[in-house]
């Protein structure tokens, strides 16, 4: 029962994760690495930013299914819901509740930058501390590094790395915008602080001693 009610409030989570991405994505001066890979995908083809976000997602998350032997069938389907949502919602608040929303300046632009991104951080660390649903990247990194022993932050990083790569590759020999910009310096620093402050508050209040963290 208990892990039921974190499924729903997981969800409810994600919801406002995706809130965060869009707001980071309408401010228009860079995204987070994972992210601007899915701009620039989304920007050659005819798929929505969270449909692209959704279709990279689903790829992680069969990485994940073929590492564990497809042994775990009701977090797949929780894992796939959940990425359907954020898809889904990204897709909503971009094309539907902000599309005629204009940014006149650059500090607005990095106002609500910092906004979604500590939306985003707020809204994973929760994520995170329900420990019901988890993302399939991350998911997928532990899972090489159970096979491969390769420590998990390196194996986040070069998805990062990738991702990036992919991203100027794209804007470099189609001549488009980058979607890698300052605002990607400032999602790092950002998300990560808020998302690692809000849960260690989260793991404070429930009695579970931390380590120091950056």
């Amino acid at each position: 029962m208990l892990r039921s009610k974190y499924f729903f409030y997981s969800l409810f989570f994600y919801i406002i994760s995706a809130f965060g991405v869009s707001l980071s994505i309408k401010a228009a001066i860079g995204v987070s690495a994972f992210n601007a890979m899915n701009l620039a995908l989304s920007s050659i083809t005819s798929l929505k930013v969270g449909t692209i976000t959704f279709i990279m997602n689903v790829c992680f998350l069969t990485g994940h299914m073929i590492m564990t032997r497809f042994k775990k069938p009701k977090g797949y389907l929780m894992k796939f819901i959940s990425v359907l949502l954020l898809g889904s919602v990204i897709n909503f608040i971009l094309y539907n509740v902000l599309v005629d929303w204009q940014l006149t300046s650059y500090v607005q632009r990095l106002i609500i930058i910092l906004i979604g991104n500590t939306i985003g951080g707020i809204a994973v660390a929760f994520i995170v501390y329900f420990d019901v649903i988890a993302f399939p990247m991350e998911s997928l990194c532990v899972d090489i590094q159970h096979r491969t022993n390769i420590p998990f932050a390196y194996l986040r990083y070069g998805v990062d790395v990738i991702s990036l790569a992919v991203s100027i590759i794209i804007s470099l020999s189609l001549s488009l915008p980058f979607f890698a910009r300052e605002g990607t310096i400032i999602s790092m620093i950002i998300f990560t602080t808020t998302l690692n402050k809000t849960r260690s508050y989260l793991l404070a209040r429930k009695g579970v001693k931390l380590e120091v963290q950056p």
